[in-house]
């Protein structure tokens, strides 16, 4: 398969540019070329471009080879350029040669011209290869240096042979600078807090070793002697022999968002031990209101509906149309619905017998009322419970019972108490219809879903973990997981 090539020949004799032709046709060019013999020939014809060498004579009428050298190192720096000649020595072939000329072949020698030719045009070519290598070099290390200068995170390289530490300005705004000499890796470990000091040394002797890139957050002083919460993430080299020789990464400020987060902490500690002292006082509201209908209506309710029974029974009949068995019957109705209100409110199983007590009844209650099919299994406690809890567990059982009576269309409730480790294991099942819990997750963010929410809310505030487990057509479960906390001798 021949080689395609296009030559440019400057040469005064057309015999001459013939046999040049001629030979590299024998060497396997499918060649082309175009003679000149003027240097304002030569520039037209390099300015027309596409050329893939020049060979040139040395000696012609008012111009030269080395004239035409330049023209084309001035045009095409990276163009083969060869001298063909017949009368040229030695020194002026070193000139030549040390002006940019590739080689020289002697016209009584051409048979050496296509191997030549081919072995400059690829040179050319691994030339113009590495100028762009290298000018891409240049440009990412430029970049390099640009995003290292406008970056605000610290950038390092740290040497472990010679313990010597590169690093950007922007570690050194953070770290400050050294009395005197180059950052060093022990000057660096001196900045750090003396609380973090130990972890953050186990840190980069051990753990940072392993390839791979490594993080850790620590604090480190700065030039002004306040100390800076960092993190810092890094990469170890290893050198020939397969041992780590440098640590190579980047340190970022995170003081602000750690002061942020803080921030956020005590907000939500704040907002927790309002939504507590909330609770507190709603409980405590509701178990004066349930007292109260208890001792005061319910005992009022309850003189007048022994009274009317007892005019009913002795005669006595009113004249306004309305026997006093009906009276009575109002009064007993008025009675119970204050007595089932007292109960919703604050029952007193809860604080008279303890919760196990309480939650038992509380779900015989709702399974008349529902139809349930119920199931309740307690692990005994081993002795009453803060006061809270108990109140935090029955409201979450509550709760439960009341979303699957208002939704569910059970037929089967089971309500089970656990004690495993020191904790509490509560879980409200049913065999409803069940619903898509992302869904449900979702309503509670956007405010909806309150029952859900508050269930969530009592549980957390008393220290525990919250579950739902449920799917479209296959029941639904809720757990709570919390901590066991028995009462003091004062009762609390």
């Amino acid at each position: 398969m021949t080689e395609q090539l296009r030559v440019l020949i400057v040469e005064d004799s057309e015999n001459d540019a013939r046999l040049v032709e001629h030979e590299l046709r024998r060497g396997g060019f499918d060649v082309k070329t175009s003679r000149v013999d003027t240097d304002a020939e030569l520039r037209e014809a390099l300015a027309r471009g596409g050329w893939d060498a020049v060979l040139s004579d040395y000696m012609m009428p008012g111009f030269t080879g080395l004239d035409a050298l330049r023209t084309v190192r001035e045009v095409e720096p990276d163009l083969p350029f060869i001298l063909v000649s017949g009368a040229v020595g030695e020194e002026v072939a070193v000139d030549a040669m040390r002006a940019g000329a590739q080689d020289y072949v002697m016209k009584h020698n051409l048979a050496r011209l296509p191997q030549a030719v081919r072995r400059e045009i690829a040179e050319a070519e691994n030339r113009r290869l590495r100028k762009r290598v290298e000018q891409a070099l240049v440009e990412s290390e430029e970049r390099l240096r640009m995003v290292v200068r406008a970056t605000r995170d610290g950038i390092w390289d740290w040497d472990l042979r010679t313990d010597v530490i590169w690093c950007n300005e922007a570690t050194l705004d953070l770290l400050g600078r050294p009395p005197a000499g180059a950052v060093t890796g022990s000057w660096r470990s001196s900045r750090v807090h003396p609380d973090d000091r130990d972890r953050v040394g186990r840190f980069f002797r051990e753990e940072s070793m392993t390839q791979g890139s490594r993080g850790i957050e620590y604090r480190l002083q700065r030039p002004d002697g306040t100390y800076a919460h960092v993190f810092d993430r890094c990469l170890v080299m290893n050198g020939e022999d397969g041992q780590p020789r440098r640590l190579i990464g980047a340190t970022m400020d995170v003081t602000e968002r750690r002061r942020m987060e803080q921030a956020l902490q005590d907000a939500n500690q704040k907002l927790k031990h309002l939504s507590a002292h909330v609770l507190g006082i709603q409980e405590n509201e509701r178990r004066f209101i349930a007292r109260e209908l208890h001792d005061e209506v319910g005992q009022a309710l309850t003189a007048l509906k022994i009274g009317l029974e007892t005019l009913a029974l002795s005669g006595f009949a009113p004249q306004a149309g309305i026997s006093l068995a009906e009276l009575a019957e109002v009064a007993s109705r008025t009675l119970m619905n204050v007595r089932d209100l007292t109960l919703s409110l604050r029952p007193p199983q809860l604080d008279d017998l303890g919760l196990i007590a309480a939650l038992r009844w509380h779900l015989d209650q709702q399974s008349r009322v529902c139809g349930w099919q119920a199931v309740f299994e307690a692990d005994p406690l081993p002795s009453r419970l803060e006061s809270g809890l108990e109140t935090a567990c029955f409201r979450f059982v509550q709760e439960a019972l009341t979303n699957t009576a208002r939704h569910a269309k059970a037929s089967r409730v089971e309500l089970r108490m656990r004690l495993v480790d020191g904790r509490m294991h509560l879980s409200v099942s049913d065999d409803g219809e069940g619903f898509d819990t992302a869904e449900a997750r979702a309503r509670i963010m956007r405010g909806g879903s309150v029952g859900l929410a508050g269930m969530e809310e009592r549980i957390m505030l008393a220290g525990g973990r919250f579950e739902i487990g449920s799917a479209p057509g296959q029941g639904t479960t809720v757990r709570a997981e919390l901590p066991l906390k028995v009462r003091g001798a004062d009762g609390a």
